[in-house]
């Protein structure tokens, strides 16, 4: 089974950084479809990592937390919460 490791670090930050968002924005939109257009474009401006097993995902997590992998997505995932924010498409 292959997993886009990205994406599943993306998921872990992405309520914790969108908590902190709404906090300082409270006009902030919520919804289903603007949290999946937010996880979406941060995705998209991303590079892909996938990984096919358990013993990989262990070392992808281990390289994301060494490097600044981690950091690119918060800023990746903080762009994109506020481009959405600013122009949800509802």
């Amino acid at each position: 089974m292959l997993i886009n490791y990205t994406e599943v670090m993306v998921g872990e930050l992405f309520e914790r950084i969108i908590e902190e968002h709404a906090r300082q924005f409270p006009g902030t939109c919520l919804c289903e479809k603007c949290r999946e257009s937010m996880k979406a474009m941060a995705l998209n401006n991303l590079p892909v990592n996938y990984i096919s097993s358990r013993t990989g995902s262990i070392m992808k997590r281990v390289g994301f937390e060494e490097n600044t992998s981690k950091g690119q997505l918060t800023v990746a995932l903080i762009n994109a919460i506020q481009t959405v924010a600013d122009s949800p498409n509802h």
